[in-house]
């Protein structure tokens, strides 16, 4: 999508482009990143932000490629890579990380819309992200601060990208001297007042105002009646700022969930953009980084003075124009060297890779050297689409210290160890391939049953050698790029943490997301339609219980069990794929329940307790649990069903535990709820 910069921005850019992308690639960086899209099917405001982005890297000589929130590249069925892109960018808070790119979350949002979509939800999701693009909102970064507060998995924001502009679209003009508002006037859609309605409503009265937003939105005439309402402008990333610059006044207001996170809305940087004289409200953002170059009403007064100070400085707008063109100048020189999308991508690109670095060592606590990993594949039954993912994976790990194998069945014909020492070899692995008994036989060599879990993995580890952590692999478990390093760098960071656990996605056959985020351990319930993934989990070879002899070899479904010690590391990424209702062979034998508790609490009975990872504790339930059991449906519920994200949960989680479960379920939380 085309964005007109000015043109003595385009002429520099355009002289320097050739040689700082040269610069760039020359650092390993391939100046293709990605953008997510959340909403492929509906016409949305991220569609505006989307196309904006797009264009500032076309400015600078870069690639933006649109994915959907599973990774898979918009307008084909190819999932994006990690060596297809420098990195990803996630807009939204609503659904995890889900691909396999190191990825930036933008926190463009207060803090107050995570409790109106899920406080603990949502929060959690911005965990899964590799890091943070800040905009300059203090509450948003004290937000991720709090979240992030005593961890070693995250450091506080250091970049920045604005829900802004590409650069200076036109020149300083006060244009035909209206007011340009722009809104969906949502609280009307939903019933309520509107947000900035009474103030609308008194300047909808003069000749000063232009209204712009759809006509119709859910069935509801959103801006009936009002006068000066004009027409419904595309999101297509260049028509706001041109209807701006006609006007030649922004007023930009700002909800009171943006004053108190001192975050603005988009509003201004395209009224800057735009070459318009700036009226905005009292946000902290404006005053603090645009002082005297914007002019300011105080909306905590009488809305009818209120409407009066605007009027006011729509006439000294008029009246002197030449002073508004200066403002104007001072506005766009600011919002050129701190706040374009131009500026923020350019500087993203130049300090990624000393991010990187800093990230990596501040999670691994300024070790020397990498954490040696013993990566051990397991495969029991042939299938060469399961054995070519593992290996796969296995190529794929940008961990720069691991030692491959593959235990495969001692039974295997000789061709099948052929084909895989073949496909290693296509991938560039160093495989060591290791046979182990995983079946005992009769004479004739008929399986009989299939040998416990725990005792195929007590004969795992007797191969590992020097390296000082082990990760198993299973069938049918699929591992993002980075999973074994950033568990690596977690596990060498906390010297005295016994394992490294991640959390894990699960997904659909098709590959689709089902549900997000899943970071309980615990060992006590088992579903066998999704059992846990061996390659959760990182453990540290020397934290290993010298009397493991007494437990592994006895345990099947709950052999990690004895593996993963009492202090684990939990990871914030969910960096495992599972695909709902795939039972993995390995697990198919009966649950023998009561035997392996028996051993589990006899060697290590921490395990039968089940911990809560790295989820985020939710505030509404902390409050109702200490104001005791109460009558009726509480405000969370109620805040809920209006929420388009809980029903959306609901909906992922009756398709993992069934009808039955979930209404078990329900029908404790209602009692809860009404004390009976």
């Amino acid at each position: 999508m085309a964005f007109r910069l000015k043109c003595s921005t385009a002429n520099i850019l355009g002289t320097m482009n050739e040689e700082w992308l040269g610069r760039i690639r020359g650092e390993g960086l391939k100046g293709i990143f990605a953008i997510v899209k959340m909403w492929p099917n509906l016409k949305a405001a991220e569609d505006e932000c989307i196309a904006r982005i797009k264009a500032a890297a076309s400015a600078l000589g870069l690639s933006c490629i649109e994915i959907l929130e599973d990774g898979r590249i918009l307008g084909s069925d190819r999932f994006v890579k990690r060596t297809d892109v420098d990195f990803a960018i996630h807009l939204h808070y609503s659904v995890p990380k889900s691909y396999d790119a190191f990825s930036f979350v933008a926190l463009w949002n207060p803090v107050d819309f995570y409790h109106e979509w899920g406080y603990a939800n949502c929060s959690r999701n911005l965990l899964t992200h590799e890091d943070f693009l800040s905009c300059s909102s203090t509450g948003a970064d004290a937000h991720i601060g709090r979240l992030i507060r005593g961890t070693t998995s995250h450091l506080p924001p250091g970049l920045q990208l604005y829900h802004s502009c590409p650069g200076v679209a036109y020149p300083p003009s006060v244009g035909e001297g209206k007011l340009f508002y722009a809104g969906i006037n949502w609280d009307v859609i939903t019933g309520g007042q509107s947000r900035h309605g009474a103030l609308l409503q008194l300047l909808d009265g003069s000749d000063a105002l232009r209204i712009y937003g759809p006509h119709m939105f859910q069935g509801v005439q959103v801006w009936k009646g009002y006068r000066s309402y004009q027409r419904e402008l595309p999101f297509d990333g260049t028509s706001v700022p041109k209807a701006i610059h006609e006007a030649g006044i922004a007023l930009v207001l700002s909800s009171q969930a943006h004053k108190a996170s001192e975050l603005m809305s988009s509003r201004l940087f395209e009224g800057i953009s735009a070459g318009a004289a700036i009226i905005c409200d009292e946000n902290p953002f404006a005053k603090r980084h645009f002082g005297d170059s914007l002019l300011y009403v105080d909306t905590r007064q009488p809305v009818q003075d209120v409407a009066e100070q605007v009027l006011a400085h729509v006439e000294s707008i008029r009246a002197d124009p030449e002073q508004a063109l200066e403002r104007i100048r001072r506005s766009q020189r600011i919002f050129e060297d701190r706040f374009s999308l131009v500026h923020s991508l350019r500087n993203i690109y130049e300090s990624f890779h000393s991010r990187v670095r800093e990230i990596e060592r501040f999670q691994h606590g300024g070790a020397e050297r990498s954490l040696r990993v013993a990566l051990v594949g397991l495969v029991a039954d042939w299938d060469s689409v399961v054995v070519e993912a593992m290996l796969d994976d296995f190529a794929a790990q940008d961990h720069d210290a691991i030692r491959c194998s593959l235990m495969i069945d001692a039974e295997l014909p000789a061709d099948r160890r052929g084909q895989i020492e073949s496909a290693a070899r296509q991938r560039g692995l160093s495989l060591e391939l290791r046979t182990i008994r995983c079946f005992d036989r009769d004479a004739r060599g008929n399986i009989l049953h299939r040998r416990p879990l725990g005792s195929l993995l007590a004969e795992a580890l007797d191969g590992v050698g020097d390296c000082d952590a082990v990760m198993f692999v299973g069938p049918q478990e699929r591992m993002l790029s980075s999973h074994v390093s950033g568990l690596a760098r977690l596990l060498q960071g906390q010297r005295d943490a016994t394992s490294a656990v991640s959390a894990i996605r699960v997904n659909r056959a098709d590959g689709s997301v089902l549900a997000g985020v899943l970071d309980r351990l615990g060992f006590t319930e088992f579903d066998p339609m999704l059992p846990p993934p061996l390659s959760r989990f990182l453990i540290r070879i020397a934290s290993l219980a010298p009397d493991l002899a007494l437990s592994l070899p006895s345990l099947d479904h709950r052999s990690m069990a004895a593996l993963v010690g009492n202090r684990p590391v939990h990871s914030p990424w969910n960096s495992i794929v599972q695909h709902h209702g795939s039972q993995p062979s390995i697990y198919r034998n009966p649950i023998r329940h009561a035997q392996e508790w028996a051993v589990l609490q006899a060697t290590c009975p921490e395990a039968l307790h089940m911990r809560a990872g790295r989820k985020v504790a939710d505030p509404h339930e902390a409050i109702e649990a200490t104001r005791g059991r109460k009558a009726g449906v509480p405000p969370t519920m109620k805040r809920s069903l209006r929420s388009r994200a809980w029903w959306l949960a609901q909906w992922r989680q009756l398709q993992i535990e069934g009808v039955g479960a979930r209404l078990r379920k329900a029908r404790t939380r209602l009692r809860e709820w009404t004390g009976q």
